[in-house]
């Protein structure tokens, strides 16, 4: 029911629908379900105000998306040339080589798989602009509450982050109840972030299932 509410908010908007409901009528060609007189409709403007507040990164998801469905991202990046030859980023160029050859060619990557790295990139590149060039240890737990970024898609990105060196982790769960608390800091001084895949692969998906059980 919260996922029809969220979908019928977006396509038709809060206002028709609560219009549409005290009327006692269905919005447009489509079933949005009518509500119920018995529950005084109250419409203040919360929601609304809420989503003028949030913050938004420099450039616009129509303009991310863009950059997703481009080819060879990372080998028209001058910036990464200069560096991603170097030992040190090794590991780091070949995930980079991967994205390039995968997005070069769409129909080796399954439709939700695209959709869902979609997501990944845009909230990698929001997370990079809020740590690039700050110098020293970040409360990651500050960033992602203060701009109500996904809890475990940001932590899934980070911890790329840190496999491929391009942050160092010091993790700090313990010392708070148990609750995941990192603290980040930036290792790859660049200006822009390279784009690589974050989903899980079958081997850790499988892994970390696996991992679970046998803990039981």
């Amino acid at each position: 029911a919260e996922f029809s509410l969220m979908a019928n908010i977006r396509h038709y908007g809060l206002d028709t629908i609560l219009v549409a409901g005290s009327e006692g009528r269905t919005t447009g060609s489509g079933v949005v379900g009518l509500v119920s007189r018995e529950y005084l409709q109250r419409y203040s403007g919360f929601l609304k105000s809420r989503i003028q507040k949030k913050k938004s990164p420099t450039r616009t998801s129509i303009q991310i998306s863009k950059d997703f469905k481009s080819k060879q991202l990372n080998g028209n990046n001058e910036e990464f040339k200069g560096i991603l030859h170097l030992k040190k980023w090794s590991a780091l160029a070949r995930e980079c080589r991967s994205f390039d050859s995968l997005i070069g060619n769409r129909e080796n990557i399954p439709k939700f798989k695209r959709s869902r790295e979609k997501v990944y990139f845009k909230l990698s590149y929001e997370l990079w602009e809020m740590v690039k060039g700050i110098k020293g240890h970040i409360k990651l737990n500050e960033i992602i509450d203060s701009n109500g970024f996904h809890r475990s898609k940001a932590l899934r990105i980070i911890r790329r982050w840190n496999q491929l060196g391009i942050v160092d982790i010091i993790d700090k769960s313990k010392e708070h109840r148990n609750k995941v608390f990192y603290l980040i800091k930036i290792n790859l001084l660049t200006k822009s972030l390279p784009h690589i895949f974050y989903m899980y692969t079958r081997t850790e998906y499988l892994t970390k299932k696996t991992t679970k059980r046998w803990r039981k």
